[in-house]
């Protein structure tokens, strides 16, 4: 989709830095965000060249991004709010993000975001007083049904892969993190060599990169690209770690979940591509363009907190169908129908889910948080994310079903939550035989 509205600057800085500017006219709010390569999946990385393996504490990148925000001794928050900035940031698994954003003048706010990121600013004691903040919450993520369905699954869909590791960290990684840590990941992955900056603004994207340009003088590179890093893991098997697990929370109605495992991809073209056709049948399946998915809700067995998704990168690929029901049983046994007799798309839901999706990637041109994180995974990844449109638009009915016939969706596992006066009363794991877990 070639958007005239938005002009795309791009360069490779001295020091090694990429810097993205999307600029359109019109745009009256402007948002800058600084991307690193590295999010809860960094425990274990091999250097693609020398196979040396480093390794880390589990939650470092998050732990670091709760203590990024000083410079010069003091928290740059209310700095930035005094320049009518608000900021922010987040770790993912592959990546950890700061970004500023500001209907004001931008440089002020960019000049100490460039800053902050690029400047560790710890002591022991500021490590030690954050363990209190994390702790709590990782056990306030842990107890909340939404995101538990979904740790749990990943941890029965995976013996090796980093899913299987909460981003936040252990308890005792995160109890015994320290300085020094800390110090390593930051100069393992903070280097501007590695470092991606967007900026989405209204305001002179040439004066706006000319700025960047004279900041980031002040921080050279010091590693280069001498290292080309990746996540280092075991060899995936294909059976699922666990086939079944169950647990009490206090929770009104049971949740429950149904996991998939599915192939990597090869590339990460070949990943955007099926990713992209997965989620348009998942579509089809549980959302309203389904002729059936009124009776669902209706008969209790979806709800408000309903809906499945898929993800397929080149390190995994998984499919998850989950729901807050009241009827548990029928929402697993009508999910397993679903995926044993593979329903096909047909012409008129095909028609109607390209148009949303056209729909929805114009709209995401004034959602400046996520165009920005799409660019920095872009960037990461070696694409384009203002090219998926058009190459999305390339996939044909048949493709899409052609697609789906070939999948194997036989690696399934089952999640279940229910509340505390049901009759189990400690988690319940089916562990997947030894021998069933080699891979095929």
């Amino acid at each position: 989709m070639k958007n005239q509205r938005v002009v795309k600057t791009e360069k490779i800085l001295a020091n090694g830095m990429k810097v993205i500017l999307l600029y359109k006219k019109d745009y009256v709010q402007s948002l800058f965000m600084i991307g690193i390569p590295a999010g809860g999946r960094n425990v274990l990385d091999i250097d693609s060249n020398t196979k040396e393996v480093s390794a880390h504490p589990s939650g470092c990148a998050h732990y670091l991004e709760h203590q990024n925000f000083r410079l010069n001794g003091q928290d740059v928050t209310p700095q930035l709010a005094a320049m009518q900035a608000q900021t922010n940031a987040f770790t993912s698994y592959s990546e950890t993000c700061y970004y500023v954003s500001t209907s004001a003048d931008v440089y002020g706010p960019l000049g100490l975001l460039i800053d902050f990121v690029q400047t560790l600013d710890i002591t022991q004691n500021t490590v030690d007083k954050e363990k209190g903040i994390i702790l709590s919450e990782l056990h306030m993520d842990q107890n909340q049904p939404e995101s538990r369905i979904f740790h749990e699954t990943f941890r029965s869909l995976y013996r090796n892969v980093y899913l299987k590791n909460d981003i936040l960290g252990t308890d005792e990684d995160i109890s015994n993190m320290t300085v020094k840590d800390l110090q390593d990941f930051y100069s393992q992955f903070y280097d501007p060599s590695r470092l991606v900056l967007i900026g989405v603004t209204g305001q002179d994207p040439t004066a706006i990169m000319e700025f960047i340009e004279k900041k980031e003088q002040a921080f050279p590179s010091s590693a280069g690209l001498k290292k080309s890093l990746k996540p280092y893991f075991d060899e995936e098997p294909d059976i699922p770690a666990r086939s079944e697990f169950s647990l009490n929370m206090d929770v009104y109605e049971p949740y429950q979940a149904i996991g998939v495992k599915l192939h990597k991809a090869p590339s990460i073209k070949e990943a955007l591509r099926r990713d992209y056709i997965v989620n348009f049948w998942l579509d089809s399946l549980m959302g309203p363009l389904n002729p059936d998915y009124q009776k669902w809700l209706d008969e209790r067995i979806l709800s408000q907190f309903s809906g499945a998704e898929a993800d397929i990168t080149e390190d995994y690929g998984y499919m998850v169908f989950y729901s807050q029901t009241s009827r548990p049983q029928a929402f697993v046994d009508l999910v397993n129908e679903l995926l044993d007799k593979k329903p096909l798309v047909d012409q008129k839901t095909f028609e109607a889910l390209r148009i949303m999706n056209r729909a929805n990637s114009i709209r995401a041109l004034d959602h400046f948080e996520s165009l920005a994180l799409d660019h920095i995974r872009g960037s990461f990844g070696g694409y384009d994310p203002m090219e998926l449109p058009d190459e999305y638009a390339s996939i044909s009915l048949d493709e899409i079903n052609n697609t789906i016939r070939s999948l194997d969706l036989s690696n399934r596992v089952n999640t279940s939550i229910r509340p505390f006066e049901t009759e189990l009363e400690e988690p319940y794991e089916n562990e997947a035989d030894d021998e069933s877990s080699k891979e095929k």
